[in-house]
């Protein structure tokens, strides 16, 4: 922790320099990283808009597991980002999200919603970032497969039990997935993310 995120000692009853440590013991299929882009010191409160590289495919934090089975893998696919333009008091959200079935993404603007280059989704706006496990996006192909041969005359309006419309990463999996995987306890760390000071685990 640098000068600007000293950490209060109970025992010394003063700010002191520390270094901050995490562990991962267990992972969920569907993990929500937030990056840390606002902060405060004292009165004042500022936005951090530094360029965070992160990976579109393979995020592997398999080594970084420490309760895993042998053969047990932990690979992640990006398939959201929801991006903050502004400052702390105020701003703008958008959003970038993957189609699982096409493998195109999507650029979402209030109502305005546009095809875009995976290019352009790392920026510096990037603020929470959703990764999908990557045997949970097979299992998602799998069944949007079996889903079109099976049904395709009536495939535009039928959703299986987790809320997949065609195949599709929709909303409502990802919502019920990190229900059931307790998203709201938000991981991150990795061997592509290594600035811990961009970093907020709540």
């Amino acid at each position: 922790l640098g000068s600007r995120d000293l950490w209060y000692c109970n025992r010394c009853k003063a700010e002191k320099p520390a270094t901050k440590k995490f562990d991962l013991w267990k992972l969920p299929d569907v993990l929500v990283v937030q990056l840390k882009r606002f902060r405060s010191h004292l009165r004042f409160h500022d936005k951090i808009d530094t360029l965070l590289e992160f990976p579109l495919t393979g995020l592997n934090l398999t080594s970084r597991v420490l309760e895993k089975k042998p053969d047990e893998k932990f690979i992640y696919d990006l398939v959201a980002v929801s991006n903050h333009m502004g400052y702390l008091g105020g701003g703008h959200y958008t959003a970038f999200a993957l189609n699982a079935q096409t493998n195109l993404w999507y650029f979402f603007d209030d109502s305005s919603t546009r095809e875009c280059d995976p290019s352009k989704i790392v920026t510096s706006s990037a603020y929470v970032l959703v990764y999908v496990r990557r045997k949970v996006g097979s299992m998602l192909m799998y069944n949007a497969n079996n889903s079109n041969d099976e049904e395709q005359e009536d495939s535009s309006s039928e959703t299986d039990e987790n809320g997949l419309l065609n195949g599709d990463l929709s909303l409502n999996y990802v919502s019920k997935a990190c229900m059931q995987n307790g998203c709201t306890d938000n991981t991150n760390s990795s061997s592509n993310l290594q600035d811990q000071d961009l970093m907020d685990i709540e």
